[in-house]
């Protein structure tokens, strides 16, 4: 960005949307104020939780911090119910892990090398898994975040299929799946957002340093802690109920209207008023 580029969005209004829930994962190197410089002026959050948390962690002042929920969950509220229904008896798992900003550097051979790989390619090789597809007719696919699909072609499987970005949109695939697998990606609320089944695997070995641990009950799904405990979640492939109640201590308000909420808070904050 060029020193002009940069003075012109400077003196311009700046809100920030986010591209998920913070929660989990550390994102303040990336997303939090420095004394020198802000990545916006409104920063926009989806609960009284995460406003506490930008508010302590991010450098954000709490009039800053607005909880409007995020535009892009306005159309997931409306299909949800169409969603569920195509979905039903599916049973389709989508196991996609977040990615670990230390290893993102790594070459194939140091990749292959770490706990991360080998958790995941053995789970996607656990003869558990393999009888569920080939006897059960279950359908489980992997998708690495697109900072990690570089070491896509170092996963393989018989009975697992691994997914490129170039061939499937994330969107697109949290709609078609009935159960999501995670570790702590900000995807697993889109997903419980649709009433859909999230499941955390979390083996301690392959927790990034960017990891932020939090209470079980601000998560929309069951956090397991080996692959035994995982598979055996896949036989229900439902969302538990007591998930679909926690959902307003995650998005606060179970309405389509993020965006008019958006848009009066910035009127509101930025005096935009004639």
């Amino acid at each position: 960005m060029t020193n002009k580029t940069e003075s012109h969005i400077k003196q311009k209004y700046r809100l920030f949307l986010q591209h998920g829930i913070t929660s989990s994962k550390d994102v303040s190197g990336v997303y939090g104020r420095t004394p020198n410089d802000s990545i916006t002026d409104l920063y926009v959050v989806s609960s009284d939780r995460e406003k506490e948390v930008i508010s302590q962690g991010y450098g954000f002042e709490k009039n800053e911090i607005i909880i409007t929920g995020l535009p892009r969950f306005d159309d997931v509220i409306k299909e949800r119910r169409n969603i569920v229904k195509k979905i039903k008896n599916r049973h389709k798992i989508l196991v996609m892990p977040t990615w670990r900003p230390g290893l993102s550097t790594y070459s194939d051979e140091k990749f292959i090398e770490t706990a991360y790989y080998k958790e995941f390619q053995q789970l996607i090789n656990n003869e558990e898994v393999k009888t569920l597809v080939e006897e059960k007719g279950y359908q489980i696919a992997f998708y690495l975040h697109r900072n990690f699909q570089g070491f896509k072609h170092l996963f393989t499987s018989e009975c697992v299929d691994i997914l490129s970005e170039q061939d499937h949109n994330v969107k697109d695939l949290l709609a078609e799946y009935q159960v999501l697998v995670t570790d702590y990606s900000s995807v697993g609320l889109d997903f419980a957002l649709m009433h859909k089944k999230v499941v955390y695997f979390r083996p301690e070995n392959i927790l990034g340093d960017d990891f932020i641990s939090e209470s079980a009950d601000l998560l929309p799904g069951d956090v397991v802690n080996n692959q035994q405990e995982l598979i055996s979640q896949f036989h229900n492939t439902t969302m538990p109920k007591k998930y679909k109640s926690n959902l307003d201590k995650l998005y606060k308000y179970a309405d389509r209207k993020a965006c008019a909420r958006i848009a009066k808070n910035m009127i509101s904050y930025f005096k935009l008023t004639d």
